[in-house]
Parts: structure tokens; sequence; C-alpha cells
């Protein structure tokens, strides 16, 4: 996958009745059996809140309406890789989250 510039993650905050979704990582070599943040990387051409709505139809099987997200915060790291994540929150989707992914989660 070709990358604009710096690796862009997109994180997804999914809340309900006070509770936030977390996956647990599994068989894609990168911090597998770790919990994290249903998300992925932009792709050629997206905005964070495309991005967001696509992940989320991918991983989880929901439907999440770009305009209605908000954007939580920016983090540049250069831990494994330079790299830049952008957190969003969704409060409403339509839908109900499933593992869309099996063989990531």
């Amino acid at each position: 996958m070709l990358h604009p510039g710096i690796p862009t993650g997109v994180h997804v905050l999914l809340w309900r009745e006070g509770r936030v979704l977390l996956m647990r990582r599994a068989g894609t070599g990168f911090f597998d059996g770790l919990y994290s943040l249903p998300g992925g990387h932009l792709e050629e051409g997206e905005s964070i809140p495309m991005t967001a709505a696509r992940e989320m139809a991918e991983e989880l099987d929901i439907r999440l309406d770009p305009a209605a997200l908000r954007t939580l915060g920016v983090v540049h790291r250069r831990s494994d890789t330079n790299r830049i994540d952008f957190f969003v929150e969704a409060r409403a989707w339509t839908g109900e989250p499933r593992i869309a992914e099996p063989d990531k989660c």
C-alpha cells in the first residue's frame, strides 16, 4: 500500500453507554495479542473521516457518517517508524459491530 508522505493512522473511539470498543489484534505480526482501537491507515486521496468510515466498514461491518466524527487528537511518534496517528470519536453508527476480519482480530 502506498502511503502519501508519512504513514498516517486513523484510530476510532466508538462510544456506547460510557464504554469504548477495543479489538484484540491477531495474525498481523504487529503487536498481536494486544488490545487496540479499531482503525487503519490513510489511503491515497482519502481524508481522515473517510478513512475512519472505510476502516469501520471493513473491520466491524458498521457505517459511520464521516461528517459526524470529531477529532480528539493527533500524535506524531517516532517509535518503530516515523508516523502520525489521528484519533477520532464516533458516538453513533449504523449496524451492530462484529469481527468482520477474523484473520486480523
